[in-house]
């Protein structure tokens, strides 16, 4: 009983520490001011994931895109990355003009939008978002 429980949470955290292991995690920070001012400080662009606990297309775009390894790689090395619960900070979403869930937004260090995803994205639809992002950005310094 205890082999076959052992082999069953294997199969379960297996793929998720093998994704970590490989740099497929996005350290996502919490707070949108706090990355905001690492933003300023590093001329880095905020990456903004709004989600919600009870939203589906949340846990999709969690589980297949934000796990690639790709894209937690350009994630971390060329943005300030935040994840904001829309229940949790109903205000700031509200002052963001977010409308759907899952809500991506990439901001600027000044502040402004560069790009905005509304929905679930596959991972090669939002690698080329990203790099177009920080193409976007680096052309406008």
């Amino acid at each position: 009983m205890i082999l076959r429980f052992g082999a069953a949470l294997i199969a379960v955290i297996g793929p998720v520490l093998t994704t970590a292991s490989r740099g497929g995690e996005i350290r996502w920070g919490a707070g949108l001011r706090e990355a905001l001012a690492t933003s300023r400080r590093t001329d880095q662009p905020v990456l903004v994931y709004v989600h919600s606990r009870s939203c589906g297309y949340c846990r999709m775009l969690e589980a297949k895109t934000w796990a690639d390894p790709a894209i937690a790689r350009l994630a971390n090395d060329a943005f300030v990355p935040v994840r904001l619960d829309a229940e949790l900070n109903a205000d700031e979403i509200g002052r963001l003009g977010i409308g759907a869930l899952p809500t991506v937004l990439v901001v600027s260090a000044r502040g402004g939008v560069l790009r905005k995803v509304e929905g679930y994205v596959a991972p090669s639809r939002m690698l080329k978002t990203l790099k177009a992002a920080v193409e976007e950005g680096s052309a406008s310094r």
